[in-house]
């Protein structure tokens, strides 16, 4: 049995060893990300996919909810608004400190932006709800999870 153990020990110093020594054999590629027109958003409880949707001028964001059970708004502070040349409703609505979508459940439609921002960089956050429109206990200005995100609209 001692020399199983020996034998275990060798083996993980030497794999630490190789892992330790050299040169990484790895190397971060360039992001292939390059602003497109449409940016489909997927989120879940716990991410966004993209993080950052980069997007042309003329281009949009729509948003998807992959989270079961869950239901998603997306809300905007109010700072934002001024990039935005259009009304934001029907699909967002003004709420303290911001502009929040409707709901966006995992058997709903997609919610789309109102129109293209101002070339520039706009943060934004997925806020996250149990059930369909929330719990009896839970309004929309309480969300269980907030998730950050970023539109980057180039000229």
């Amino acid at each position: 049995m001692s020399h199983r153990i020996a034998a275990v020990t060798l083996l993980l110093m030497l794999a630490f060893a190789v892992a330790c020594g050299g040169n990484p054999t790895w190397q971060e590629e360039p992001s292939a990300n390059r602003p497109r027109a449409n940016v489909m958003i997927q989120f879940t409880q716990a991410s966004i996919d993209p993080e950052t949707a980069e997007i042309t001028a003329d281009g949009n964001v729509v948003w998807n909810n992959n989270a079961s059970g869950m239901t998603g708004t997306v809300f905007f502070k109010s700072s934002v608004r001024d990039a935005f040349p259009c009304q934001m409703r029907p699909l967002f609505m003004e709420v303290a400190g911001g502009w929040q979508s409707i709901p966006i459940s995992a058997d709903s439609e997609e919610v789309t932006l109102p129109c293209t921002p101002k070339p520039g960089e706009y943060g934004y956050e997925i806020w996250i709800y149990s059930g369909v429109e929330g719990t009896p206990n839970r309004g929309m200005d309480d969300p269980q999870f907030q998730i950050p995100g970023k539109i980057k609209v180039t000229p």
